[in-house]
């Protein structure tokens, strides 16, 4: 689709009714990846080159359409090769959000670790763009055998845990004090801020009434919610409110 500028013009079209009628405040793109293929990794140089173009292409013609005022956030996994082809293409130009998918990898798929490698290549790379990279912060756990990914609030109802702890069983996942360590870093390191794949793993602290439907506490106790956590650690940091927001498929803060 992105290679073609008709096929663009008609996607663009439908987008900018969609954000129109449900009165949205803009998109979040999330191709996983360009120039990528699952299995076999990065395609010829060409091709390579032939998706990046059309994906900046539809970033510039998306920005036009929608104005100044509209966020256009996009995800992006840090490997090194694709935050860098980003700056080279200047994307920064259209894009308010670069969300930075630093969890997924092999065995404990989202370290502290992993965490401050994709901090150094965003702040490496983006540069003086720096604080429109926000940092991925996960609200699941992945099996450290297989893979199998289980929301944090099923985790956290079916096992009795501490805020320390970030394993239970084969299950590996970001528990209190983690996610708390990964919030002070992005803020120690000036980037635009972190970034949460999703709230709606998180675990819930307030009964919610939606029409006939009741979504029941399921936070054995307030101090285990990862949003909370992150929302407390910036109040403890006197971070500005610039650092919060709502956005990948996701929620960034």
């Amino acid at each position: 689709m992105t290679r073609s500028k008709r096929a663009r013009t008609a996607f663009l079209i439908n987008l900018k009714q969609f954000i129109q009628k449900h009165e949205l405040d803009g998109v979040d793109y999330n191709w996983e990846y360009p120039g990528y293929q699952f299995g076999r990794g990065y395609l010829s140089d060409e091709e390579v080159e032939l998706d990046y173009e059309g994906l900046l292409a539809l970033l510039k013609e998306t920005r036009a359409l929608l104005g100044d005022d509209a966020s256009i956030t996009m995800s992006y996994y840090p490997d090194g090769r694709q935050e860098s082809i980003l700056v080279q293409k200047e994307a920064t130009k259209y894009v308010n959000l670069f969300h930075a998918m630093a969890y997924d990898n092999r065995v404990q798929h989202s370290t502290m670790q992993h965490f401050e490698v994709a901090t150094k290549q965003a702040i490496s790379t983006f540069n003086v763009h720096k604080s429109k990279v926000t940092i991925g912060l996960p609200f699941y756990g992945r099996s450290v055998k297989n893979g199998d990914w289980k929301s944090y609030e099923d985790i956290v109802q079916q096992q009795s845990l501490t805020t320390k702890m970030n394993q239970v069983g084969d299950q590996y996942f970001n528990g209190v004090d983690l996610i708390r360590k990964k919030v002070r870093h992005a803020l120690d390191h000036r980037v635009g801020g972190v970034m949460i794949w999703e709230v709606g793993q998180d675990c819930r602290v307030v009964e919610k009434k939606t029409g006939s439907d009741v979504h029941v506490v399921t936070c054995p106790e307030r101090k285990m919610s990862l949003l909370l956590a992150i929302t407390d650690e910036l109040k403890m940091n006197d971070a500005p409110d610039s650092v919060a927001g709502v956005g990948e498929s996701t929620n960034d803060l």
